[in-house]
């Protein structure tokens, strides 16, 4: 049996090829750690990553939930401005049929006639016949008053400091009209026709126009 004969060239190659594999395997394993830190690394980040989706979601969560109640307040709002309009208007027809009711209940207010012919005078005008005597003078109303209603006169305020009515508010007439039942109450004797000849004043804008017709109609209204 040969035994194997070892030289100094094979030690020597030997020892080479121990010193590769070494610094292989160092390298190996430092490529190792480096891989390992970066699993590290990305693990920690997609755990953030996570955790930042998640932090989303919830926010989404919450402002699709804060945007539902806002929708229905706004709604409940909508409704609600719908039904307070509902019921104001039928309030209003409510008032207006009791007014109508009073109005035909009581007797109709007659017209304050004078001698003088050119007021007695009916004209026809858009097919009607009108006569000019229900709006008197001034002059000849303060003489026809009794000392009541000139003392009741004198109580109420000028015509200059009265709610304007325009008629272009939907409720532009109620404080017009709330004003003109507060004349009555605090000056109870005061004749209707004081209040509507003061009207004249009180309107503006469109309703101007339209009483201004109206006056051509019946015959010329003077402010007591």
């Amino acid at each position: 049996m040969e035994h194997e004969v070892v030289t100094p060239e094979s030690n020597l190659n030997s020892d080479a090829l121990w010193l590769q594999m070494s610094q292989f395997a160092e390298k190996t394993q430092k490529q190792f750690a480096e891989l390992e830190a970066r699993n590290a690394k990305m693990k920690k980040l997609t755990s953030s990553i996570g955790k930042i989706v998640k932090t989303l979601q919830e926010g989404h969560a919450q402002l699709s939930k804060a945007s539902e109640e806002t929708n229905k307040r706004l709604n409940l709002v909508f409704e609600e401005k719908h039904h307070r309009k509902r019921d104001r208007y039928c309030l209003d027809q409510d008032i207006n049929k009791l007014f109508d009711v009073y109005h035909n209940m009581m007797p109709q207010p007659q017209g304050h006639v004078i001698d003088n012919p050119y007021h007695q005078e009916e004209i026809k005008q858009d097919g009607m016949l009108v006569n000019k005597a229900r709006y008197p003078s001034k002059y000849q109303d303060r003489d026809n008053m009794s000392y009541s209603e000139k003392e009741a006169l004198k109580q109420l305020p000028e015509a200059s400091s009265w709610p304007k009515f325009s008629g272009t508010g939907e409720y532009d007439h109620m404080e017009l009209n709330e004003y003109i039942d507060g004349l009555f109450i605090d000056v109870p004797s005061i004749p209707d026709y004081c209040i509507t000849a003061r009207l004249n004043t009180a309107f503006e804008g469109h309703t101007s126009i339209w009483y201004t017709d109206i006056k051509e109609i019946h015959g010329r209204i003077n402010q007591p």
